[in-house]
């Protein structure tokens, strides 16, 4: 069902959902298994297991595939797309338990690979209709994150990649290499004059935020996702303020751990009450508030029912990442008050507790929500929970799985929205850009040595006063 991104099934471990028979679709552009590769999150699948580059093998198109066959192509599983390479038909699925509602696919042509070409044949297909029209999609930007948006798509099941837009020439021809992507500019403007994407994915450095929007807006791009942090200080905060309140394109901020699975059900604990009251939130995170920061700060906010930030009282330390290209203070540590009473701490930086056995900094990202009758904690590998009906709980989960299928929620939120408006994106500009002036009246606390009133106008020139401060 469109708009619901729950797992209903999160209680089953391990069920299996065989289907008796699977749909197979052309897996053209693929390159090389995604099981052969890997990545540095711990990704990968079975080496006969091929993952199409390409998610247009993921819009509907195949034909029918019986267990045992020996087709290539796309499978569609109950809530899950897979592919596989010219080797018998296996029920493997990509993640368990499956994160998506079963939805009916909607092929009506098939793309038979042929060792010497592909041959696509016409075929009738009536009991797959349409559920969902497929939204064309562009990118600008090709870099390293921009490949975390892409492999969402083997999961999208309403929006394909239509284009690709870079300044690099070869960065722009390996990323439409590697996920078969043939229509490619280097000019974002004839792109989007050229293609008019339905949804653009902006993937760029934090210092183009400005711009790239602006450009968005100049085009009517009905929808767009922006990487965060969405600012880097009171200047384009400002102006992109102004721009979400005057342009016609709708932004929604990659703010992604949002849609994990086990944020969605821990937070659906919390508004039905099964903790009871809230009244305090710790986060933390071991990278810099503007890197990671940003993303805990959110969990916060959507753990509280998105309820005003009103004060912030916080101190910030280190001037090693003030010269990057996400330039912050290197640590930080923050107090916040919500209008509903709620308190919430925030430690980012190496100061910020070990939250799992991972060593790389970046793999200890946290929540933990503390109610009247229980409790509740997220990591990036674990979760816990204490209610008085249920008890005490843990688990596990793969935080490279989990977190592609939560970029594919966050894209099909995008959908959502432009199906309806009356749907607003829950990581939509207004609400990142409420949550970054948070980010900024921990800034101008650090500077004033005092408490600030949120919203804050903040001055400008943060991150020079925050050097000159931090270099004395």
């Amino acid at each position: 069902m469109p708009g619901d991104y729950t797992d209903r099934s999160m209680q089953k471990q391990g069920a299996k959902h065989p289907p008796p028979r699977v749909r197979a679709g052309i897996a053209g552009g693929c390159g090389r298994s995604e099981g052969a590769k890997g990545d540095s999150a711990g990704r990968g699948c079975r080496r006969d297991v091929h993952v199409p580059r390409s998610p247009r093998c993921l819009a509907g198109r195949g034909r029918p595939a019986h267990r045992g066959g020996t087709v290539s192509g796309a499978i569609w599983f109950p809530g899950v797309a897979l592919a596989f390479t010219l080797r018998a038909v296996q029920a493997e699925e990509r993640s368990d338990p499956p994160t998506f509602p079963a939805r009916t696919p909607p092929p009506t042509r098939a793309c038979i690979p042929q060792r010497l070409g592909l041959k696509c044949l016409l075929q009738k297909r009536d009991t797959f209709p349409q559920e969902h029209a497929m939204f064309k999609c562009a990118f600008l930007g090709c870099g390293p994150r921009a490949r975390g948006h892409a492999r969402a798509y083997k999961a999208v099941q309403r929006g394909q990649i239509a284009a690709i837009c870079d300044l690099d020439e070869k960065r722009l021809n390996d990323f439409g290499a590697e996920f078969g992507i043939a229509t490619r500019y280097r000019d974002a403007h004839e792109m989007l004059e050229r293609e008019k994407p339905d949804l653009l994915h902006i993937v760029t450095v934090p210092g183009l935020r400005v711009p790239t929007m602006t450009i968005a807006v100049e085009h009517k791009v009905p929808v767009a996702i922006v990487e965060k942090p969405i600012a880097l200080q009171g200047e384009d905060w400002r102006a992109l303020k102004a721009l979400g309140e005057a342009g016609p394109t709708r932004f929604a901020v990659n703010t992604q751990l949002h849609f994990h699975a086990r944020n969605l059900e821990l937070k659906r604990d919390v508004a039905e009450g099964r903790i009871g009251e809230v009244r305090f939130i710790d986060v933390s995170a071991r990278s810099t508030p503007l890197d990671q920061g940003v993303h805990v700060l959110e969990l916060a906010h959507s753990y509280n029912g998105f309820a005003p930030f009103t004060s912030v009282f916080g101190q910030v330390g280190g001037v090693e990442d003030l010269a990057s290209r996400q330039p912050a203070p290197s640590m930080a540590a923050a107090s916040f008050r919500f209008a509903n009473a709620v308190s919430a701490m925030m430690v980012c930086g190496l100061c910020a507790p070990l939250a799992t056995a991972q060593e790389s900094r970046y793999h200890h990202k946290r929540i933990s929500v503390y109610g009247t009758r229980g409790f509740l904690q997220w990591t990036m590998w674990t979760w816990e929970r204490q209610t008085r009906d249920g008890g005490y709980e843990r688990g596990e989960h793969h935080y490279g799985v989990e977190d592609d299928l939560a970029q594919a929620r966050l894209t099909e939120a995008c959908f959502d929205w432009l199906e309806d408006p009356a749907k607003p994106h829950p990581c939509c500009l207004e609400r990142s850009l409420e949550q970054f002036n948070a980010i900024l009246g921990l800034y101008t606390s650090a500077l004033r040595s005092r408490p600030i009133e949120l919203p804050c106008d903040p001055p400008d020139g943060l991150l020079e006063a925050l050097k000159t401060r931090l270099t004395l």
